[in-house]
């Protein structure tokens, strides 16, 4: 784990009040999907903000997928491209893309939890073995929903309401996995909200899913205030799902 100074190079508007940074990728630079990164200005290390990583492990730059919210990302939301930042990374625990070798994996996300997914995707040559299932509230908050087609997964989407605009599934994310068939022996990774992780969690072991190989991203904390995450099993007492 490092810090480097990194230019941003590109800014691109996602969704409402998201957006996209290319940022320069540091020589030596190595991470894995499901990772993070600390982001700062210079000399005010002290207000930063972790972000997940959203580029693959092949890309020729790093990408965040960042919303606004905080001082550091309102501020961050105000400047052009062609500013440096302070990145610190990469930290936390990570998907095992081993696992992608030769059993079907769900990547189920909600809202701006389609980074890492993004990162996964990306990362391996093997996603005819990946199913996404990906929602938000509306359709202007699918993050990507150009481009996911393009990943080589197989994707299904979904939004809670619409205003007629959208012409796909309308319902939860949990409705979208009910309809579709999940493999027993195959491995799950969750990355969204709180009450959608929970939901989804009890809708794959209804599928038979164990929870061995159902995995969620979010943070925990040991003992000693150090951050466990965010990548996890549910099946790690910790987890508390």
């Amino acid at each position: 784990m490092h810090k480097y100074i990194v230019t941003v190079v590109e800014i691109e508007e996602v969704a409402n009040n998201i957006r996209r940074y290319i940022l320069t990728k540091p020589d030596g630079f190595t991470f894995n999907p499901g990772q993070y990164c600390w982001l700062a200005f210079p000399g005010r290390e002290e207000d930063r903000s972790p972000m997940a990583i959203a580029s693959g492990l092949k890309d020729n730059y790093i990408e965040f997928t960042i919303r606004k919210w905080g001082t550091f990302t309102t501020e961050l939301f105000s400047k052009e491209a062609d500013i440096q930042l302070v990145m610190d990374g990469p930290h936390g625990t990570f998907f095992p893309l081993n696992f992608i070798d030769s059993t079907p994996i769900y990547l189920i996300g909600g809202g701006t939890g389609i980074t890492p997914i993004k990162s996964l995707c990306l990362s391996t040559d093997k996603t005819s073995q990946i199913s996404i299932f990906y929602g938000a509230q509306q359709p202007n908050a699918l993050i990507f929903k150009n481009q996911i087609a393009n990943w080589g997964a197989e994707v299904h989407l979904t939004v809670d309401h619409s205003d007629g605009s959208w012409n796909g599934n309308i319902g939860l994310v949990t409705d979208l996995i009910k309809m579709n068939t999940i493999d027993p022996n195959g491995y799950a990774f969750i990355c969204g909200p709180t009450p959608m992780l929970k939901a989804v969690v009890n809708v794959l072991r209804e599928k038979g899913l164990e929870d061995s190989k159902i995995y969620v991203s979010l943070e925990r904390f040991d003992e000693n205030g150090n951050v466990i995450g965010p990548v996890l099993p549910i099946n790690d007492p910790i987890v508390g799902i």
